[in-house]
């Protein structure tokens, strides 16, 4: 291969990379599809922050969900949520979500997150910001078609701390079924209270996303506007 084409070919890698940015990362990082040992699912460099652990496929087993972090010094450190599946033969990974967790300096004052399953659903809330926030909460479950783990609930709650006020955004994707409540802070009534001024009942895509799809920063940037309360 000439070496123009071959530094073409290297850039076009690279651009790739880029643009695919972290969802990639579980392959680069070697993420194991079965193991007996739950460490050996953690990729090198990187380190448990968080993990929950419930029955997400009704064999009464508790299957596990792992916050994990890339190692160093904090700032823009990616997370990445490993979901495990408890089987006779060991564990056996169901998912790696790259895009789905702030990165740990993302969070603003507020920044946190938690996880929990429940009835066979794996539950994820993030709530980031100061002044202005956001309390950002995803519903997942198996998919019996295919197998995946797929968002089958999305809740996004921005809010005002100063001005009181807030919304309260809830998509239900196995329904179709939206509803849209904005509330405006009431100084009269007290700090921290505030009355609803419009219910919107609207329709969404009932397409299942895949947990792995799931891009944190972009459903942030999707979500409506306290200011136009």
């Amino acid at each position: 291969m000439k070496s123009w084409k071959l530094s073409l070919f290297i850039g076009g890698l690279i651009v790739a990379t880029t643009c695919l940015g972290s969802s990639s990362i579980a392959y680069m990082l070697n993420v194991p599809a079965k193991d007996k040992v739950i460490e050996d699912f953690i990729p090198a460099g990187w380190i448990l922050e968080d993990r929950t652990a419930g029955d997400l496929n009704g064999d009464g087993k508790d299957d596990l969900a792992l916050r994990v972090i890339k190692s160093g010094k904090p700032g823009d450190r990616p997370r990445s949520l490993i979901v495990l599946l408890n089987t006779k033969r060991g564990w056996q990974r169901l998912a790696v979500a790259d895009n789905l967790l702030f990165c740990d300096s993302c969070g603003g004052m507020l920044g946190n997150i938690r996880m929990q399953i429940r009835k066979q659903v794996l539950i994820t809330n993030q709530l980031v910001g100061s002044r202005n926030a956001i309390d950002i909460s995803h519903s997942f479950w198996i998919d019996r078609k295919s197998g995946k783990l797929v968002c089958i609930g999305e809740d996004l709650n921005p809010y005002d701390r100063a001005n009181g006020n807030s919304i309260t955004d809830s998509r239900n994707f196995l329904t179709g079924k939206r509803i849209v409540q904005r509330y405006r802070g009431n100084p009269r009534s007290g700090i921290g209270k505030s009355e609803l001024v419009k219910t919107e009942k609207l329709n969404v895509s009932k397409k299942l996303r895949s947990i792995e799809s799931m891009n944190f920063e972009a459903i942030r940037l999707s979500s409506l506007d306290t200011d136009n309360n």
